[in-house]
């Protein structure tokens, strides 16, 4: 075994933490203006209607010190199922916490084609990124937005894609990740553009009581045997 010198691991100790000192500086001045996440109700990717129709689900955040300026925009991309025909859901105006005559375009735009990753044989499925623009529905004042003057995150709401056509069952447990992009201005009017992931995925499976009960007594069952054999030894 090679030891090394206790100076040179003290230099080495000291180089990490700057060097992870930086990279933490560089992620804390590199925040998110608006996160993306699975919603609170749920996993993110459910079956609606159909044989079944798949709905993807992200919940939105909007970082403090962030607004949201006419013509901002968040766009999720590669989303397999998806295309000119998919019904969304956004948070409306005002019921959706949305300024007055304001309220969400959706933009949808086939990218390619990728293989559903289920069924048999599993079908070949359009896949689009989806663009949701915060946009006057009517005349607005200038300068409407959504500000978030903090401390905390500004819930946006939960915006919703479906599948197009009835696809096959993804089965328990099943996850996508998707890139997203979000342009946002800083409070001070900057505009910031942001690049993150999420990954949605669909329900686990949990097992039923009986399931569970046999499972148990799979377990106890060689505990128990291994006793009765140790007291058979003592005796």
């Amino acid at each position: 075994m090679i030891e090394t010198p206790r100076p040179l691991c003290r230099a080495a100790a000291i180089i990490l933490a700057a060097t992870l000192g930086s990279a933490f500086a560089a992620a804390d001045a590199r925040a998110a203006s608006i996160i993306l996440t699975r919603p609170t109700t749920g996993p993110g990717i459910t079956p609606v209607a159909g044989d079944p129709v798949y709905r993807y689900s992200f919940q939105a955040y909007l970082n403090p010190g962030y607004e949201i300026r006419l013509f901002d925009s968040i766009t999720i991309e590669g989303i397999v199922g998806v295309n000119g025909a998919s019904p969304t859901s956004q948070p409306q105006s005002p019921d959706g916490g949305l300024p007055a005559d304001t309220g969400w375009l959706v933009n949808k735009t086939v990218t390619g084609t990728d293989v559903w990753p289920a069924g048999s044989p599993a079908p070949t499925v359009d896949v689009a990124n989806v663009r949701f623009t915060f946009a006057p529905e009517a005349a607005v004042p200038p300068g409407t937005s959504i500000p978030n003057v903090g401390p905390g995150l500004l819930d946006l709401g939960v915006f919703t894609i479906d599948t197009y056509a009835d696809l096959p069952d993804l089965g328990p447990g099943f996850e996508f990740t998707f890139r997203y992009v979000v342009r946002a201005h800083l409070l001070d009017g900057t505009p910031d553009t942001y690049i993150g992931f999420v990954t949605l995925g669909t329900a686990v499976a949990i097992p039923e009581p009986c399931s569970m009960l046999l499972l148990g007594l799979g377990v106890a069952a060689p505990a128990a045997w291994t006793l009765r054999r140790r007291r058979r030894a003592a005796a």
